[in-house]
C-alpha cells in the first residue's frame, strides 16, 4: 500500500486470533448479530470443550507420565483425564500391549516401569480472559458455536442462522481434525535421520 504523503504513517488492521472466551463472544456477536453476555459465552465454552475433546482426541493434551507398578494387574489413575492411550512403553523403550483401559484408569497386567502417552482433557479456563487450551484450529471454530447457541435460543432451533452457523461449527472442528491429522501422519513418515530437503 503507497503512503501518498510521507508525514502519515500506514496502518494495517489485523485482528487478533481468537484465544480467549471473551475474544470468541466478540466474534460470535459480529456473525450472529445479537448481544451475548459474557458469563453466558464463557459457560457454554466450557461446557462444549470436553464434548470436542472427547469426539477430537487431538484437541486434547498430549500427556507422557511414567509410572512405576509393583503389582499384577495394578490399576493406575493418570494425573489429568484421560481421552485416549496413544501407547505404553516399558523401561526398555519397547510398545507394550499388556494393559486395559477401565473408567478412566489403566489396569497394568505386569509389574514394571513403564511411560504412558496419552490424550487428556484440557484444563478448562477460569475466567472468560483466559486462553483456551485447545490447538488454536479448534478455538477458531468455536465462534460458529457460540453464534449457532444464541441464535438458536433467541430464535429458535430451526433458524436458518443458526443450522447455518452449526454447520459452519461442524466443518471446522472436521478441518481442524483433518489438519492435525495430517500433521500426525507426516511426523510418523519421516524418520529424523532422513529429513532433507
Amino acid at each position: 500500500m503507497a503512503n501518498p504523503t510521507n508525514d502519515q504513517p500506514v496502518t494495517q488492521v489485523v485482528t487478533p486470533p481468537v484465544g480467549s472466551s471473551e475474544d470468541i463472544r466478540i466474534h460470535a456477536q459480529l456473525l450472529s448479530g445479537l448481544q451475548i453476555e459474557k458469563a453466558t459465552c464463557f459457560r457454554w465454552i466450557r461446557e462444549e470443550i470436553p464434548v470436542l475433546v472427547s469426539k477430537y482426541f487431538r484437541a486434547g493434551k498430549f500427556i507422557v507420565e511414567e509410572l512405576t507398578t509393583t503389582t499384577e494387574y495394578e490399576m493406575y489413575h493418570p494425573e489429568h483425564t484421560l481421552v485416549l492411550l496413544d501407547r505404553m512403553i516399558n523401561e526398555n523403550d519397547v510398545q507394550v500391549d499388556d494393559y486395559d483401559v477401565i473408567n478412566g484408569g489403566v489396569v497394568i497386567y505386569s509389574p514394571g516401569t513403564y511411560k504412558i502417552l496419552y490424550f487428556a482433557q484440557p484444563e478448562l479456563p477460569e475466567t472468560e480472559y483466559d486462553p483456551i487450551d485447545l490447538p488454536l484450529q479448534y478455538v477458531a471454530g468455536l465462534k460458529y458455536f457460540i453464534a449457532a447457541r444464541i441464535r438458536a435460543r433467541v430464535f429458535g432451533q430451526t433458524d436458518d442462522s443458526a443450522v447455518s452457523f452449526y454447520k459452519e461449527f461442524q466443518g471446522a472442528m472436521e478441518d481442524a481434525a483433518r489438519i492435525l491429522n495430517r500433521r500426525q501422519h507426516r511426523r510418523k513418515r519421516m524418520p529424523p535421520g532422513r529429513r532433507t530437503l
